[in-house]
């Protein structure tokens, strides 16, 4: 017998309820016992649900058999004394129903395989008998759209893989189309996308006329690189797409010679510096000479990431106001100068620039570079990281795409949009993250700017815990632990120093590792520090002044006013371990990872109250904030496979919002 229960009462019909129960007070929630005539409203099949809904926190680990009897007498029951036993239960609910406990009921059903029904499906009444009585055989037949069957697809291999079946009706589309067509596959996280490309890479490589030298898989960055390289077929090319396009531009595969030969360069210590003295910059409004250096610099970034054909004052930094359209052209003048200078410097010229991914894709778009016909066949992970630059590239090529990519996980809160049509499908079950975790996935989504399209679905198959916590306490088990800036990942490496933990940092190490001698250097020494993060500051009195209610900055002020000293830190920095259970990291740094436990630590909290603040503000800062502060928490939630610690704060937010 399926282990399943289906109650006859919707999410929006739940919802109503609820909302209709709720007052406000100012800022603080009313959680009173409701007043409603909502349940007037109800049938006795969605009364006999909610009743069982409201029951559910205060039964002693019920089994769903059993509580699908208890719907069972109570339906049949009522259905005999329709008219009494429908205003008894209006009169029990309206004495009894808790908003909590239905909360807290809601999320137990979710980590127990019960489920609610559709609305059209809890209108069609197909679990009832022609009797009007409770239908047992339901469960075995009805097709519930949050549960996504598994199938099992043979590769050619020997190899077998499990998908659910909307991967596997996706899987099975690429597959047709693949050598013809574009398609733009949109996966939250944790569906399996990764999954998918290795199958995919194995299909491609099976077929005889495909050459799987020909193959070519890209993705931004090395660290995704090295981890796509372990799961797609071994024979398929593997590239980040700034070594794709310095490829490109360096050769043409059809003859074979050299086009271009511009290597990247080392990178200088401080360039900015160096072009405000050698372009002779001066002030803009406050800004210094060397500010507006920082600034041209800023400027030529954000015209590479574009389609844009020239630098225009689109570019200028939006926190730069009140300056004269004078200053703006000058701004211009010398972005465009700086980027002709990054490309095609003059000969003999002082200043060694250095030269990002982004300047050569940018430079191989700009040229209209093609990807060389010597590749059939073009499939990208990650997708959402592609420059407008560099998907410009891509739709100007002949090959056949294959993207997959989730636009939430966009660390810089934006994603290219296609201007050439392709085949848009959605992948929303997830593999990793437990049943109690979609709630909370679902309202950082929410957060985001972009329109949710489908509802994040959890896996109720997997078992779940949320904590929350009053006091950051190091968890008692190892746990990874996210964090929203450096300062807070400072702190938190002191943390797990101050208990002997060995911990790992994950994607920061050299960066945390200078962050944290130039917080040391800045306070010791009272003179600003070329690091990032701190160059803004000139002094430790400027820092706490502009982070005063920055809980990191404050605790690692008293740290120093203890005499904290480099010595110190090197003690810290040697419990540093690649194999340490304990992992601390930035949001950003947290995708393509996945753990038993994850924390969030609280300074992300502060945000959401920011964020709150300003959600009725609809210019395109208060969006782009939004934005980035939803992508970290999905990022960042998206991790666990068990255990998910979160500070109390979150909930009472979550809840108010």
């Amino acid at each position: 017998m399926i282990n399943r229960l289906f109650l006859p009462i919707s999410n929006e019909t739940l919802d109503l309820v609820l909302n209709e129960s709720i007052t406000y007070d100012g800022d603080e929630l009313d959680l009173s016992v409701t007043k409603s005539n909502r349940f007037q409203c109800l049938t006795l099949q969605e009364l006999a649900s909610l009743y069982l809904i409201n029951q559910l926190p205060s039964l002693n680990k019920p089994k769903n058999l059993s509580l699908e009897k208890i719907l069972h007498e109570i339906i049949n029951f009522g259905h005999q004394h329709e008219s009494q036993s429908k205003n008894k239960f209006v009169n029990e609910l309206k004495d009894r129903f808790s908003t909590v406990a239905i909360r807290k009921g809601r999320d137990f059903a979710k980590a127990n395989d019960i489920y609610l029904l559709p609305e059209i499906d809890v209108r069609n009444a197909k679990y009832l008998k022609a009797d009007g009585s409770w239908d047992y055989e339901f469960k075995a037949n009805y097709k519930h759209p949050d549960i996504q069957e598994k199938v099992i697809i043979a590769l050619p291999t020997g190899q077998q893989r499990e998908m659910f079946s909307n991967q596997h009706r996706i899987f099975r589309q690429i597959e047709r189309s693949l050598s013809d067509e574009h398609i733009d596959v949109q996966g939250y996280a944790g569906t399996g996308k990764t999954h998918m490309l290795s199958a995919i890479s194995e299909i491609l490589v099976s077929r005889n006329k495909y050459n799987a030298k020909t193959i070519l898989v890209l993705t931004n960055s090395t660290v995704q690189l090295q981890a796509l390289r372990a799961v797609v077929h071994p024979s398929v090319q593997t590239m980040t797409f700034g070594q794709f396009a310095s490829l490109i531009i360096s050769k043409d595969f059809s003859q074979n010679n050299v086009q271009l030969t511009r290597k990247p360069l080392d990178n200088e210590a401080n360039p900015i510096n160096a072009i405000a003295a050698e372009f002779n910059l001066r002030s803009v409004s406050t800004y210094t000479p060397n500010r507006v250096s920082s600034i041209i610099f800023q400027m030529v970034a954000r015209f590479c990431w574009s389609r844009n054909t020239e630098i225009t004052e689109d570019f200028i930094p939006k926190w730069i106001v009140g300056i004269e359209s004078e200053d703006k052209s000058y701004l211009i003048s010398h972005a465009a100068l700086l980027w002709e200078f990054v490309t095609n410097p003059p000969p003999n010229f002082p200043v060694k620039l250095p030269i990002r991914d982004y300047h050569v894709i940018k430079y191989a778009s700009l040229h209209r570079f093609k990807i060389p016909t010597y590749f059939s066949q073009l499939i990208v992970d990650e997708s959402h990281d592609l420059s407008e630059a560099m998907l410009e590239i891509i739709e100007r090529s002949s090959q056949g795409y294959v993207g997959l990519g989730d636009h939430f996980q966009a660390v810089n809160s934006y994603s290219a949009k296609r201007t050439s049509p392709a085949i848009e499908r959605q992948m929303t079950t997830s593999i990793r993250t437990p049943g109690k975790l979609g709630d909370i996935v679902n309202f950082s989504l929410e957060l985001h700017s972009l329109p949710v399209k489908d509802e994040f679905i959890a896996n109720r198959d997997r078992s779940s815990e949320i904590e929350y916590y009053d006091r950051p306490d190091v968890p008692a088990k190892p746990t990874a632990i996210w964090v929203d800036d450096l300062w807070e990942l400072f702190e938190w490496a002191e943390r797990l120093a101050a208990l002997q933990l060995p911990y790992r940092v994950l994607g920061s190490e050299s960066q945390l590792d200078q962050f944290s001698r130039g917080c040391i250097r800045l306070y010791r020494e009272k003179k600003p520090v070329r690091v990032i993060g701190l160059s803004n500051y000139h002094d430790w009195y400027s820092v706490m002044s502009q982070n005063s209610r920055h809980r990191s900055v404050v605790h690692l002020n008293k740290l120093f006013e203890k005499g904290y000293k480099t010595e110190h830190w090197e003690t810290t920095k040697s419990l540093q371990s690649q194999s340490a259970q304990y992992v601390i990291g930035l949001f950003q740094n947290a995708r393509n990872h996945e753990f038993d436990s994850v924390m969030l630590a609280p300074a992300i909290i502060q945000q959401l109250y920011d964020v709150k603040k300003s959600m009725s503000i609809q210019n395109k800062e208060s969006k782009a904030a939004r934005s980035s502060l939803a992508t970290r928490l999905y990022l960042g939630i998206t991790r666990s496979r068990h255990t998910l610690i979160l500070p109390q704060s979150f909930e009472e937010f979550m809840h108010f919002l």
